[in-house]
């Protein structure tokens, strides 16, 4: 069998004895802590990932201005024409 098969098998398995396990914690061993933890995981990623995305921004370098990009693209472009006009005169 292929090993991508092998590994979705595993996974599916894997999957419905983890929901089987947490059936049972949940309606036969302790209810109220098993769903508090299982909260507490839920809004730690969720919050986890509202971190990590604030983090991003307030490390990302601010985006240079329209008008900045512009005079550095027209400078580009007087100094190719300077380049092109000096060797179509020595040419």
């Amino acid at each position: 069998m292929n090993r991508l098969r092998v590994l979705g098998v595993v996974v599916l398995l894997a999957s419905l004895v983890g929901m089987f396990v947490y059936f049972c914690l949940v309606f036969f061993v302790a209810p109220l802590l098993v769903i508090q933890i299982t909260m507490f995981a839920a809004v730690s990623v969720l919050l986890a990932i509202a971190a990590s995305i604030g983090y991003t921004l307030a490390t990302m370098p601010s985006p240079r201005s329209r008008e900045e990009i512009e005079r550095e693209l027209e400078e580009e472009l007087t100094q190719a024409q300077a380049k092109e006009q000096d060797e179509a005169e020595s040419g």
